[in-house]
């Protein structure tokens, strides 16, 4: 911008500036008149705040009153009539209202510092504490009630003083508003006249302002594209992150599935008692490190807002059944009684997320086993109807463990964190599943309390809210009365089978050879996706365990491939057997062609299942 160019637009500048100056100057003589009429309006504001003081008091008094007289009156006709106990329940209702109102009110500061407000509160809310649970009964203990009855004439004497000292609260507040109402009016005048006469100053200011904010807005341009600069790198950097997750996932599961199959295998053999010893500490640990593995993979996932909740029609009674058959048998394991108590009535059909439902029920009974040396814990189910037809449920889970102190249950859910230093080497634990188990509940519209004392045990609560549904119409079980499973038979086998494994790992080709042995199947392997379909080409398979990361050609590759075929075999069941948990692999296999989808490790009881499944469907 040259300079012939500048000066119209600084004249016109200052010509804004004069108008300002006269449009603020007649203000401020419009402002000294608006005043008068100011003080008279704050001076009926303050009334106000007075009559709200004095109001919620004498209202206090009344309900308190009328609380004591309906109670009385109710207690001297049990003998002739049925007592009207929701009258009082009523009454008390309000009663509460009223010193609620007193109690949170802002305009009743004042009045908080007045002894004789100090020292009634106390004995209300020790009132309202015994009060509450006795009341909420549908026919109360009389003599509790008499009791209640001369606590009320008791504290009678202190509510009217406090109504008493309300009254003495306002003049004071009207008196002490008046007095600051004339300096702050006198201070004003004065302010008024000093602004008037700095205005001139402000106005070279603002010329002064308005060339520096030419340079500084400048600054800011650059400032902007610094910023989207580093946004540009955080998400790259944020690619990157979950790249190196995922491929860790893989490379640790990976092997994890190659050691855990290896030690189910050598517990079914013969060992000597040292042997096995020795094996199933191998395995508790591999456990716990997969474990470890799985909590912080859930948090990664969580702080991107990579988990999705996909609500789908459930059976709570078979869900809930599944995980009282798991957990009972390992707390059973461990000497412990597992006490299930169940609704009276089970609803047919909700609407949740029963993968995540699982989870969290999993981790909180895992925690109360791992907690209790000795006792029991109990998994309480019950199921309200809630607002807009929808259920609520509450899940608790009280154990009579170790417990928990008022300082520990304060940083409870934060990461990380342990019970005590002593408790984390002997129990374990990433300080993550908890943290993980709440969040869970919340994206899928519940939440987790808990209770505990220390030495005395703790319950958990998960609430949720579920949409009751219909059952879905391909559920081979939605026409058949729902029972939770219970120990019986064990599970029926598949009929031998002709299985293709496509895996690239050599350790993880033995362990799932190893195991379709054992469950009476014959094997052949591929190392890729490629020669998985040179086979299926030169051999008829009932069905294919297809690893998703392989060189050469991955399974989804493969899957693709094979479902692109226009022969019969294009439906042979592919069951995915992947390491990789993150990147919404599952989505992916299934998209590809995928039938199932089972993550490493993988155990024998869940194979032998899917096999079983497909297996019924194929025949």
């Amino acid at each position: 911008m040259n300079k012939s160019m500048r000066l119209p637009s600084q004249r016109r500048f200052l010509l804004g500036l004069s108008l300002t100056a006269a449009l603020l100057a007649v203000a401020f003589a419009i402002m000294l008149a608006v005043l008068m009429r100011q003080n008279r309006t704050v001076e009926e504001a303050t009334r106000l705040q007075g009559d709200s003081i004095t109001s919620l008091t004498f209202q206090l008094e009344r309900e308190f009153l009328r609380l004591r007289s309906d109670l009385a009156l109710t207690l001297r006709s049990r003998g002739r009539s049925q007592p009207d106990w929701e009258a009082v329940t009523l009454r008390y209702e309000i009663f509460l209202s009223r010193v609620e109102l007193l109690r949170d009110n802002p305009s009743t500061f004042k009045l908080r510092t007045r002894s004789e407000y100090q020292e009634l509160m106390p004995h209300l809310e020790q009132l309202i504490a015994d009060a509450t649970p006795l009341l909420s009964t549908p026919a109360p203990d009389g003599a509790a009630l008499e009791t209640l009855l001369e606590r009320l004439y008791q504290l009678g004497p202190d509510v009217q003083a406090l109504s008493v000292a309300s009254t003495l609260v306002v003049a004071g507040l009207i008196e002490e508003h008046v007095v600051v109402l004339n300096v702050q009016n006198a201070q004003i005048r004065w302010l008024i006249g000093a602004q008037m006469l700095l205005l001139m100053l402000a106005a070279t200011g603002l010329l002064l302002r308005q060339r520096r904010q030419e340079q500084e807005q400048a600054a800011l341009q650059a400032l902007n594209a610094e910023l989207a600069a580093a946004r540009d790198l955080a998400e790259e950097a944020n690619r990157s992150k979950s790249l190196f997750l995922a491929n860790m996932s893989h490379e640790l599961r990976t092997p994890f599935n190659g050691m855990l199959g290896m030690l189910d295998m050598l517990g079914d053999s013969p060992l000597a008692p040292l042997q096995r010893e020795h094996m199933q500490t191998a395995r508790d640990s591999a456990q716990h490190l997969l474990r470890l593995l799985n909590d912080i993979l859930d948090m990664s996932a969580l702080e991107s807002g990579r988990i999705l909740i996909q609500p789908e029609p459930v059976n709570m009674r078979r869900l809930i059944g599944d995980v009282q058959q798991l957990m009972g048998s390992q707390a059973q394991h461990k000497g412990l009684e597992f006490v299930f108590e169940a609704p009276a009535q089970w609803p047919d059909w909700v609407e949740t997320d029963p993968t995540r439902v699982r989870q969290i029920l999993y981790n909180l009974l895992n925690n109360a086993i791992k907690f209790t040396d000795k006792g029991r814990v109990t998994l309480s189910v019950h199921c309200e109807p809630g607002p807009d037809e929808a259920l609520h449920w509450t899940f608790a889970v009280s154990d009579t463990g170790i417990g928990m102190d008022p300082a520990t249950l304060a940083q409870l859910f934060q990461r990380f964190h342990q019970i005590d230093a002593g408790a984390n080497r002997r129990f374990g634990g990433s300080g993550l599943g908890l943290e993980i188990s709440r969040t869970l509940a919340r994206l899928i519209g519940g939440d987790i309390t808990v209770e505990s004392q220390s030495g005395q045990g703790s319950t958990f609560t998960l609430t949720l809210e579920t949409p009751a549904c219909a059952a879905p119409q391909t559920d081979p079980q939605s026409a058949q009365p729902e029972q939770p499973p219970a120990a019986g038979p064990s599970e029926p086998t598949p009929p031998p089978l002709e299985i293709l494994v496509a895996e690239d790992h050599p350790v993880n080709r033995s362990f799932i050879g190893t195991l379709l042995e054992r469950l009476g199947h014959r094997a052949s392997f591929a190392v890729n996706g490629r020669e998985a379909l040179e086979q299926i080409e030169q051999q008829d398979f009932d069905l294919i365990l297809m690893d998703i990361h392989m060189p050469e050609m991955d399974g989804l590759e493969a899957t693709q491939a094979l479902r692109a075929r226009s022969d019969d075999k294009r439906h042979i069941p592919v069951i995915a057997l992947s390491a990789d948990v993150m990147n919404e692999a599952q989505e992916r296999a299934l998209a590809a062609g995928i039938d199932e989808f089972l993550s490493k490790p993988v155990q024998k009881q869940q194979l032998q299942q899917a096999l079983l499944r497909w297996s019924r469907q194929r025949h």
